[in-house]
């Protein structure tokens, strides 16, 4: 291998007093080295350069890239009067301060921007020699090379600040939701009673329809996860500071009920409870909230690297450019299972953020710069995570809380008051009404009955005995409306009777009675309660 020495060779032409420069001589089947000044070197193989090559550098101050947020760690200009036809070495000298924090277990990538003439800057990958202090980096166009290596200890506090100020400060006050005819709600029977904790606001009031609804914020910085009774069912959910989508995913990926509600985000749900009945909400800062947690700091810090990088880049649109949620929700499911593993929290970090997208979001230079820090970031959650452990803990007390939603249940029919009903007085042509109205075809009804059934409104259908007429259907009233066969007389168009089941038990959920097993509820007629429709 042969070596150039500035202070050797004949030809010398300086840039500035830390340069130098060489001329190769004939290829010899080994590499050519070139030092240049200030540790700076160019490592050729054997033909890449003409043997009259006149090469010149060293390390270089100024024209370099214009990322203030993101010092130099260290720069080298060359020049030659050919170049190469093969890529080449340039080894750069970088100083200790720039990488000494760096995890012993962090990558060795680093970003070196090159610019070649009046060309814009490109990104190119170095790799960092930590027992030498240099970087190395191939490439075919020789001109000048900007390494920019980011600050672990920088990441780390700025992680720190990050998360302390998701899970330091606790409370937030994100306005309550609102929900119309809550009034109406409470009277059709609905009342909900919750956890004496500001961790859910919430209201439940009538869709315009008329059916329940439960709207949901959570006021707190950091997400959780949710487990749904049978009587809920999720309408809408709304972004809050953690992207809607990829909590759905993941969540949707779980197959066991829960959902996450997003910090500051609103969570719509249908209410579905027959009389009696009653379901719960139950949020948690579980296992897997924990995990949406790394995501949530990782995705801060991106963000915030970002907005350095390249001034102006909006978090909505860095999120839903950069998101892979198909590949981040199993991840995240994984990371429930251990939170501090810093393994999986940096390969959680690298499946749920796209570096194709970031660089056609950010640019290339831009792009690179988050892409290497984002290779940090689950080093630095996992050692910021751990550092506050006992706050996670404490958290796992506070942050439970429970939303219970009842619907009340109708009072058990019983006999009802009236003049004293003899049932073998009941005429046939009551029987057959009767029968007719839980059939529901009416095929047995003079007109003037099928008139008078078009007015009522609930229909009568479980097995009942009257005076010999067993019919099959349910009673949902606590009186039974047997229409007269003549709707014309002078008593009105039908009889009202009050009804009571001789063999059946109340269920206060379904406000309805149950037929003992293997029998069909069975009625008798309790009482006279007058004529009319």
């Amino acid at each position: 291998m042969r070596r150039y020495s500035a202070g050797l060779l004949a030809t010398v032409v300086l840039l500035s007093a830390c340069t130098g420069s060489g001329t190769t001589g004939a290829a010899d089947g080994e590499p050519d080295t070139y030092e240049l000044g200030g540790g700076a070197r160019l490592i050729a193989p054997a033909g890449a350069l003409p043997d009259a090559v006149d090469i010149a550098g060293g390390q270089v101050t100024g024209g370099l890239l214009e990322l203030s947020g993101f010092p130099s760690a260290g720069a080298v200009e060359v020049t030659a009067s050919d170049q190469p036809t093969e890529p080449v070495t340039v080894e750069i000298p970088v100083a200790l301060a720039a990488y000494e924090s760096l995890p012993a277990d962090a990558d060795d990538d680093v970003l070196v921007a090159h610019r070649h003439g009046g060309e814009d800057w490109e990104p190119l990958t170095g790799q960092l020699d930590r027992d030498r202090g240099v970087v190395t980096v191939s490439t075919d166009r020789l001109s000048i090379f900007d390494v920019r290596l980011p600050s672990f200890a920088d990441l780390r506090a700025q992680t720190e600040d990050i998360l302390n100020g998701i899970l330091g400060n606790i409370d937030f006050s994100p306005d309550p939701p609102r929900c119309a005819r809550e009034r109406e709600a409470r009277d059709a029977g609905y009342s909900v009673t919750s956890t004496r904790t500001s961790v859910l606001q919430w209201c439940l009031g009538l869709r315009t329809d008329g059916s329940p609804e439960l709207k949901i914020i959570a006021s707190r910085r950091y997400p959780l996860v949710a487990v749904l009774g049978g009587g809920f069912s999720v309408r809408q959910t709304t972004a809050g500071e953690l992207g809607v989508r990829l909590a759905q995913a993941a969540t949707d990926a779980l197959t066991t009920g829960q959902i996450t509600m997003s910090p500051g985000g609103t969570t719509t749900l249908d209410v579905r409870l027959q009389p009696g009945q009653t379901s719960r909400l139950v949020a948690d800062f579980d296992g897997f909230a924990q995990s949406l947690v790394s995501l949530q700091v990782a995705a801060e810090a991106m963000v915030t690297i970002a907005s350095i990088a390249r001034p102006g880049v909006g978090r909505a649109e860095l999120m839903d450019n950069t998101l892979n949620a198909a590949a981040c929700a199993p991840k995240l499911i994984d990371l429930a299972f251990d939170v501090s593993d810093e393994g999986r929290v940096g390969s959680t970090v690298a499946a749920c953020f796209d570096p194709d997208a970031i660089t056609n979001t950010l640019g290339n230079i831009a792009g690179h710069i988050v892409l290497k820090f984002a290779n940090l970031i689950g080093s630095a959650v996992a050692y910021v995570w751990n550092s506050t452990a006992a706050l996670v803990d404490d958290l796992r007390g506070q942050s439970s809380y429970t939303i219970t939603v009842q619907r009340a249940a109708p009072e058990p029919p019983g006999p009802a008051s009236g003049a004293g009903c003899d049932v073998d007085a009941l005429t046939t042509a009551v029987c057959r009404v009767v029968r007719a109205l839980v059939d529901d075809d009416h095929s047995g009804l003079t007109e003037g009955e099928r008139s008078a059934i078009a007015d009522v409104t609930t229909v009568p259908a479980t097995a009942w005995q009257v005076d010999g007429c067993e019919a099959v259907g349910d009673i949902s009233a606590e009186c039974l409306v047997l229409f007269d066969a003549d709707a014309g007389a002078a008593h009105g168009t039908g009889l009202t009777f009050a009804v009571q089941p001789v063999n059946g038990e109340y269920d206060p959920t379904t406000g309805q009675y149950t037929a003992p097993p293997g029998e069909e509820i069975r009625y008798e007629v309790t009482g006279f309660l007058g004529y009319g429709p």
